[in-house]
């Protein structure tokens, strides 16, 4: 099968040839014209494969959030149960089950400040980032080393941890 490429070059040397006047004009005028109905039958057939290309991209975007709506799904579920399983844990104050493969511990995460009332922080706890907002590192460290932050307190929060 002929490319378009090498259709187009056939063009080009049939329109050199037929600048010197050493072929017939009524054949390189039929010449031409087999060449240019077959240029454009190969584009027609290029604009069908883009086509048929651009509907396999659209089925592609169509999978792709199908696929991401299934992982959002299974995310939450995982989630769930996770969170289930750990309320459940400490519903029966249970720190660790252990079996010959699975090690689940309920373990206290790192402390964490929550900002109860922002307008009540002391204004050095705020750092400037176009508006003031809490510096929860200091104001964790303040309240860690036992001082009192207005508007601020110290929550435990837990964890599961699966081995």
């Amino acid at each position: 099968m002929t490319t378009l490429y090498h259709l187009t070059a056939q063009e080009e040397k049939l329109r050199a040839l037929g600048n010197e006047d050493t072929l017939d004009p009524h054949v390189l005028a039929d010449t031409m014209e087999s060449i240019q109905g077959e240029i454009e039958d190969k584009l027609i057939s290029y604009v069908h494969v883009a086509e048929e290309e651009n509907a396999t991209v659209d089925a592609i975007d169509k999978k792709i959030k199908s696929l991401q709506a299934r992982k959002k799904s299974h995310r939450n579920l995982a989630m769930r149960l996770m969170e289930t399983a750990k309320a459940t844990m400490e519903a029966h104050d249970w720190q660790k089950i252990e079996t010959d493969e699975t090690l689940v511990r309920v373990r206290k995460n790192p402390t964490s400040v929550d900002i109860v009332d922002e307008s009540k922080l002391p204004v050095d706890t705020l750092v400037e980032h176009t508006e003031y907002r809490p510096d929860k590192s200091l104001i964790k460290k303040r309240l860690q080393a036992g001082d009192e932050v207005n508007g601020a307190i110290l929550k435990q929060t837990t964890r599961l941890e699966v081995k």
